[in-house]
C-alpha cells in the first residue's frame, strides 16, 4: 500500500488550531492505513492545483525540443538511431 496520497479539495476548513479536510469517497481506508504509520506523525503539503504539462503541439517541451534540434542542424549534429555523430562537413 502506498504512503502517499494525492487530494484536490475545495472541502477544507480551519478552526483556530485545527485543520480538516472532508475526504471524498474511497479515500478514508488509505488515509487511516497511512495515520496508522509512524505512529500517526504525517508529512502534510499544501497548495494550489496545477495544470498539467502539455505535450501536445506547440507546448513548451516540444518548442524546445525543436530548438534544440535546429541548434544541433546548424553545428553540424546529428541524431540517429540514438546515437549521436559528427557530420562530414
Amino acid at each position: 500500500m502506498s504512503t502517499q496520497i494525492s487530494l484536490v479539495t475545495d472541502k477544507v476548513k480551519v478552526f483556530k488550531n485545527v485543520f480538516m479536510v472532508e475526504l471524498p469517497d474511497g479515500y478514508r481506508d488509505n488515509v487511516e492505513a497511512v495515520l496508522g504509520r509512524r505512529n500517526g506523525y504525517v508529512h502534510i503539503t499544501i497548495g494550489t492545483p496545477q495544470k498539467p504539462k502539455s505535450t501536445g503541439h506547440r507546448s513548451e517541451i516540444n518548442f524546445i525540443h525543436g530548438a534544440c534540434e535546429l541548434i544541433a542542424e546548424q553545428l553540424g549534429y546529428f541524431e540517429k538511431m540514438g546515437q549521436v555523430r559528427e557530420s562530414s562537413m
